[in-house]
């Protein structure tokens, strides 16, 4: 569903008619658009601020920390399992 245009997808009140996308459905996007009026819900909260731009890239910010350290931890994992096929054929290889 590559550059799909969804209409009337809501955030803090604003409603953004059309809505580039890639690879997500309308349910999943809806889902995403719910996560980030939560995140500015609660950065208002925390911050006693309505400012609305500044709590959307605060919300924005969070989401991509987020993002970066999954894919840390998603490249951690990959040398890691990298390290260990390494390893496997090398102790194969010796045993041959």
């Amino acid at each position: 569903m590559a550059n799909q245009e969804i209409k009337g997808v809501t955030i803090h009140g604003i409603v953004m008619d059309k809505v580039p996308i890639e690879d997500m459905d309308p349910l999943e996007l809806a889902s995403a658009a719910h996560s980030v009026e939560d995140k500015m819900h609660e950065i208002e909260e925390k911050t006693q601020s309505v400012n609305t731009l500044k709590s959307a890239l605060l919300a924005a910010m969070d989401f991509s920390c987020q993002n970066y350290l999954k894919n840390q931890e998603i490249d951690a994992s990959k040398n890691k399992l990298d390290s260990l096929i390494i390893k496997l054929k090398q102790t194969l290889k010796n045993a041959k």
